[in-house]
């Protein structure tokens, strides 16, 4: 693989034509064709800023699911709702707040 700087823009087009089929992570593809990441993410950001990854995933909640009625008893750790990182969270939030954790 050609150096990343030596790299024309019909390479670059290509490498990410072949990271969005490959179906790996950003940092599983770099490794595998000895990239570098942050210059791949620039890239992607240059070329594709729909598809550039801004570290969140979209949810889909479900609003016909209910949880159980309450019953009486010890009260119970609420159920995790998602785990980002060391962040757990038990309900859902807005996606402006995880951007903010982000920053």
């Amino acid at each position: 693989m050609p150096n990343n700087t030596n790299l024309t823009e019909a390479d670059i087009l290509r490498l990410l034509d072949e990271y969005f089929k490959s179906g790996y992570s950003l940092a599983e593809f770099c490794t595998i064709e000895d990239l570098d990441e942050p210059t791949v993410q620039s890239w992607v950001e240059k070329f594709y800023p729909d598809l550039a990854d801004d570290g969140l995933m979209e949810v889909n909640v479900n609003p016909n699911i209910r949880d159980e009625p309450k019953k009486p008893g010890p009260k119970k750790q609420p159920a995790l709702f998602a785990k980002i990182g060391d962040i757990e969270l038990y309900h859902q939030v807005p996606a402006a707040y995880l951007r903010s954790l982000k920053g």
